[in-house]
């Protein structure tokens, strides 16, 4: 059984992902495709693809591919569309690293990057066969895996990490947070004591370092990127259900929201970038949220260019609330939605109605608007 792992929203928005599925089922029928990560599974609801590529499994690649080899998947193929091929060597790379250590299950792993390029990053003796046939089905250039460049080094408690196939302008993420603007090409995180202090080649967003745990950039997963979708979709797509349920989410960051939104009628965001993602995937599965912002975006979502009201309610699920606070009050206030209104926990269960009239509660004395999207 082949495994195919798709990985970001241009493979799928660009309609390579239907050609890689038709060269592969001309090859064997033996296959079956995955969505790996957040980003790209707007990309597969809105292409109609939902019954073609798995996106029920809320994992990073690495643990996506990791679950699939465990589970007795012996061929694996990372699919993607890196934006230069420095970038998409180390994703591959990367994510080659995080499954290495299950070297002893005799697995092969092999990247298509729709840059024009694969690479065997380890192959089986028993699958050179079809590995052959995949590479004369794609036409690609074939890549030695490369050794690649020391991108860590540490000097006492400073660790400096090189953040790879970056170009200036795009924000930094560091596991799905926005810490920074890249400046120039050549750019490294600096962490110390266990926690990011700064950027070398771009300029830090030192209020969101907070949102960050300690002693992570070793094994962070950090990626560059303008936009979260770098083409708008033609058509939004849906997977909208009777949302019954009055059990309600708080979010913080963007990373968990497709798991959660399985099996909640609400969910709560905190933060212009938090609210824009999460209100623009909750959407389409007609979800309402009530998102805190404090007009400090950083604009992931193309449609959220100044985080004023109409581009806020342009994206919103029916039934929302936005509301706009007083600047860097959006964490405070999320922070006491937590414990005076979730009890320090997750999600509760909670009327939506109910549920809004207590947060403008708190946030009256910060108010500075608030729209309800109809």
């Amino acid at each position: 059984m082949i495994g195919l792992v798709f990985h970001g929203p241009e493979v799928i928005d660009s309609g390579e992902a239907e050609d890689a599925l038709s060269l592969i089922s001309s090859i064997t029928p033996h296959f079956r495709a995955y969505l790996g990560g957040i980003s790209g599974k707007t990309a597969v609801i809105d292409a109609g693809l939902t019954d073609v590529i798995d996106i029920t499994r809320h994992k990073l690649p690495s643990e996506l591919i990791r679950e699939l080899i465990t589970e007795g998947c012996e061929f694996i193929l990372l699919l993607n569309h890196a934006k230069t091929r420095e970038s998409g060597l180390a994703l591959g790379n990367e994510i080659f690293r995080r499954v290495s250590s299950l070297v002893e299950r005799g697995f092969s792993l092999v990247q298509i990057d729709y840059n024009g390029f694969i690479v065997p990053w380890k192959v089986e003796k028993e699958h050179i066969k079809i590995y052959r046939q995949i590479l004369g089905a794609f036409g690609f250039e074939e890549l030695a895996p490369p050794s690649g460049k020391e991108k860590i080094s540490k000097v006492g408690n400073t660790i400096r990490r090189r953040v790879e196939g970056v170009r200036p302008g795009e924000k930094i993420l560091v596991d799905g947070v926005v810490i920074g603007i890249a400046e120039r090409e050549d750019v490294f995180i600096i962490e110390e004591d266990g926690r990011i202090v700064g950027i070398e080649g771009g300029r830090v967003i030192e209020e969101n370092l907070l949102k960050l745990d300690s002693g992570i950039l070793e094994d962070a997963l950090i990626k560059s990127v303008r936009f979260f979708r770098e083409h708008p979709p033609r058509i939004k797509g849906s997977l909208r259900r009777d949302v019954k349920s009055k059990r309600v989410a708080l979010l913080f960051k963007a990373d968990r929201v497709f798991e959660v939104l399985d099996d909640v009628g609400g969910v709560v965001t905190i933060g212009d970038d938090t609210t824009s993602i999460v209100g623009d995937i909750a959407r389409r599965f007609g979800v309402p949220i009530i998102g805190i912002t404090d007009g400090d975006l950083d604009g992931l979502i193309r449609e959220i260019g100044s985080g004023k009201m109409e581009e806020f309610e342009r994206i919103a699920p029916g039934n929302s609330l936005i509301i706009r606070v007083q600047p860097e009050r959006d964490d405070m206030i999320g922070w006491r939605i937590r414990e005076e209104i979730f009890g320090g926990r997750d999600v509760i269960e909670i009327d939506l109605d109910t549920l809004k009239k207590r947060v403008r509660d708190i946030v009256k004395d910060d108010l500075v608007w608030m729209v309800e999207v109809n």
